[in-house]
């Protein structure tokens, strides 16, 4: 398969009743036990975002039966957020990469982790994040450090893992052409001697 040029998600256009987030969703398609209503896994729900999204991506990405290779792999067992990054058949790191999932475990609390998508890399030390909040936010994104341990500080949420998508992803758009430009002009003044 050739390089999927990646276009991060940075707003919820397209997303309500989409079948990645709606009809075709796991979590959406869950019952949930009384008093709790009907599809109240569905969003707002980190989980019910992350494997939308990430349905999303493959099928974009022209990857073969995109549906079942989530369905079987991405997380098995639907479990809860914090097990994610065990219950994956796909590879983990400890490095981001575009698509990515972020797995984070929760502290001190019943709250059962947290998942959230990398849309963008904006350096080594540096990313933006979408995700959906159970009982919050439907969508919002978060740019996040390495120094916070990839999520803004709280003391409720730690870092886990990475979870790679089984495809090659290039950045794509024009965000990322102006900060590639940027590096090479940053190079070019270095090799002279100029300082940026």
């Amino acid at each position: 398969m050739s390089d999927y040029t990646f276009t991060p998600r940075l707003d919820d256009s397209g997303m309500m009743n989409n079948p990645y987030w709606y009809a075709d969703n796991p979590y959406w398609q869950a019952e949930t036990p009384p008093p709790l209503p009907p599809h109240d896994y569905g969003l707002p729900n980190c989980t019910c975002y992350a494997w939308g999204r990430v349905l999303e991506i493959l099928t974009e990405a022209g990857y073969p039966n995109a549906y079942q290779e989530v369905h079987n792999n991405l997380v098995p067992n639907f479990g809860h957020a914090y097990t994610w990054n065990t219950d994956t058949l796909w590879t983990t790191s400890s490095e981001p990469a575009l698509g990515a999932v972020a797995v984070y475990d929760t502290v001190g609390s019943t709250v059962p982790g947290h998942v959230a998508v990398v849309e963008e890399i904006q350096d080594a030390n540096t990313i933006t994040l979408s995700q959906s909040n159970y009982g919050g936010a439907y969508f919002e994104t978060k740019t996040v450090t390495r120094a916070e341990n990839w999520y803004p500080p709280s003391g409720l949420i730690t870092f886990k893992e990475f979870i790679i998508l089984p495809i090659s992803v290039t950045p794509g758009g024009s965000y990322d052409l102006i900060v590639l430009l940027a590096a090479m002009l940053r190079k070019k003044k270095r090799k002279k001697g100029g300082l940026i």
